[in-house]
């Protein structure tokens, strides 16, 4: 047998003994890292759906809406735009397959500015990404500084490292590079995912792409101050982005979205204060009990709490010079 059909021949009876799509997700929500509050690598059967995340996923756990104090309402942000920083993508894939383009980035660093990590989305072209929708026919999803915690998959040669292939209904493959921090990949909707994750992986390297943080609040409270992460997409009619602020224990969180287009309220992301800016585009916190701790029990911000957030957060439009067609 040749090489490549040996390679086949391998991947075959790897899915012939896949991983029940339950242990992946248990694995993933055991250790997922709260800044990627979305379920992005959760494919598998029986999954909630993908979101925010991968990006690397994790299982949103909803805690029961509290009454909004007040009906929305619009309030100023009188703090001047920020100069934007950069934060690094650090590595990126070398080689994609044909028939997906750039729709996410997320980089994510401590409340200090270290930078942590990022997660880059691919979709096919005229597709969206939208955390709270069903996976599309075809996504490629890559985070640096994450890992899937456990010891389930198939062992698979990265380069000169040992990694870790896990099929569902997608492909999710853990590594680390020597030198490196640890990094995912999710593949989904292609012919052969297995085969294509593993070509991927193989021809990821160090890169010089940044994220301009557009985003920035000096009115975090100070339970949440432990990683903050900032997601940028285009939209249909515009652009969307979240500023996201989890504690070091995961227990609490807070965000403050900015975007063009209506603001509507549907799940957690109803508007609670809204902030309206030159250019018409709007900055904006959801209602209380909507977005929420993801695990540890933690409690939703007070009034004031949010009040000062919006008050405090500055923002200019992203840069989606990365979006092709």
């Amino acid at each position: 047998m040749t090489e490549e059909q040996l390679i086949t021949a391998a991947f075959e009876a790897i899915a012939d003994t896949t991983v029940a799509p339950e242990r992946v997700q248990a694995r993933l929500a055991a250790h997922a890292r709260a800044h990627r509050q979305r379920r992005l690598l959760l494919a598998g059967a029986g999954a909630l759906g993908t979101a925010a995340a991968v990006g690397v996923p994790f299982l949103l756990q909803s805690r029961r809406p509290t009454p909004a104090p007040t009906p929305p309402a619009t309030i100023p942000s009188s703090a001047p735009a920020p100069e934007p920083e950069r934060l690094p993508l650090r590595y990126l894939p070398g080689w994609l397959p044909d028939g997906v383009v750039e729709r996410f980035r997320e980089v994510t660093s401590t409340y200090a500015g270290e930078s942590r990590g990022s997660t880059r989305i691919w979709l096919p072209p005229g597709a969206f990404y939208d955390p709270d929708a069903d996976t599309p026919d075809l996504k490629i999803a890559f985070s640096v500084d994450e890992k899937i915690d456990g010891d389930d998959g198939e062992r698979v040669r990265i380069g000169d490292v040992t990694g870790r292939l896990m099929i569902t209904d997608a492909a999710f493959l853990a590594w680390r590079p020597r030198g490196a921090p640890p990094m995912t990949l999710e593949v989904y909707g292609f012919p052969n995912v297995a085969d294509l994750a593993v070509k991927i992986a193989r021809r990821v390297t160090a890169g010089p792409g940044t994220v301009p943080v557009t985003m920035a609040s000096t009115g975090v409270p100070e339970r949440c101050r432990g990683y903050t992460s900032l997601r940028v997409r285009p939209t249909a009619d515009g652009w969307f982005q979240e500023l996201a602020f989890t504690s070091t224990d995961y227990g609490d969180d807070a965000h403050v979205f900015a975007q063009t287009g209506e603001v509507t309220g549907d799940s957690r992301y109803e508007p609670l204060y809204r902030a309206e800016q030159p250019g018409g585009w709007t900055v904006w916190v959801p209602r209380p009990g909507l977005s929420g701790a993801v695990i540890g029990g933690g409690k939703d911000l007070a009034t004031e709490e949010y009040r000062r957030l919006l008050d405090t957060t500055t923002a200019v439009e992203p840069d989606l010079s990365w979006v092709t067609a």
